[in-house]
């Protein structure tokens, strides 16, 4: 009879501590899983992808803090099943699952980056909306939602929503070019300014000073005895200038040479 008893006892506390185990697995699978809502991007935009009262939610953005790959406080698993299924693939990140819902990468000042997500339901032939929150993203920021499907792109500035008839799995890109300031002096190693008077006063004779195709607001005083070029129209990422910049301001020059192209005073 004491054997049985010490026999028994044993059993239980076998079973107890595989008990505590399997609870502590499984806490420690939901911390991976979980998403952190209180650790917010620099950047970030949540989107909802609904059909009836179906919906997912995505997160993808930008911080300082961040890298390309994986990054256990940023990026977070998808949780798949059910109806609808939206996702970030990542097989190239060689984890123990390929899909996402959280997709936060380095903030790249001039890169444009892009994040791929898939849609895919057993709700065939149905109505389905993606929404979205942009709020935290720089209005300067070029912003789309691309479908490969329909071959349409959507300004994420202008309006909250798309919407598409589901037929089989899709796939959307969202596209962000991240502005660097707005303007620069020109280089192999460009420097970038907040202002027009900083980078004038910085400038070299001979420098050319580039602008973004935005509106400038502030007053300068070119006074230095050098020659400078302030070409305006450019893109956020200074890769072209075919747009005008606008100045609006008070513009004195009382020493040195300035020639100004796509550059509107007003």
């Amino acid at each position: 009879m004491t054997i049985s008893i010490f026999t028994q006892n044993k059993m239980r506390n076998v079973e107890t501590i595989f008990s505590v185990c399997l609870l502590a697995v499984v806490f420690f699978c939901a911390l991976l899983i979980l998403p952190s809502e209180t650790k917010a991007a620099n950047w970030q935009v949540t989107l909802w992808v609904k059909a009836g009262t179906a919906d997912n939610r995505l997160v993808l953005g930008a911080d300082d803090t961040a890298t390309d790959g994986y990054d256990s406080i940023w990026d977070t698993y998808a949780l798949l099943g059910g109806g609808l299924e939206a996702y970030f693939s990542h097989p190239e990140w060689n984890m123990i699952h390929d899909v996402f819902q959280r997709d936060i990468r380095s903030h790249t000042p001039g890169a444009t980056k892009t994040w791929s997500f898939a849609v895919n339901s057993t709700l065939a032939d149905t109505n389905f909306t993606i929404t979205w929150d942009a709020s935290t993203v720089p209005v300067d920021y070029p912003l789309s939602l691309f479908d490969s499907a329909a071959g349409q792109s959507t300004d994420m500035h202008s309006t909250g929503f798309y919407n598409f008839a589901y037929s089989g799995t899709r796939t959307f890109q969202v596209s962000v070019t991240e502005c660097n300031l707005p303007v620069r002096i020109a280089g192999a190693i460009p420097n970038y300014f907040t202002t027009l008077q900083a980078a004038y006063n910085a400038a070299a004779d001979g420098d050319t000073i580039q602008i973004m195709s935005t509106i400038v607001t502030e007053d300068i005083n070119m006074n230095l005895n050098k020659s400078v070029i302030l070409e305006g129209g450019y893109d956020c990422a200074f890769t072209s200038n075919t747009g005008t910049t606008i100045f609006t301001g008070i513009m004195t020059l009382s020493n040195g040479i300035v020639t100004i192209g796509n550059l509107m005073l007003q």
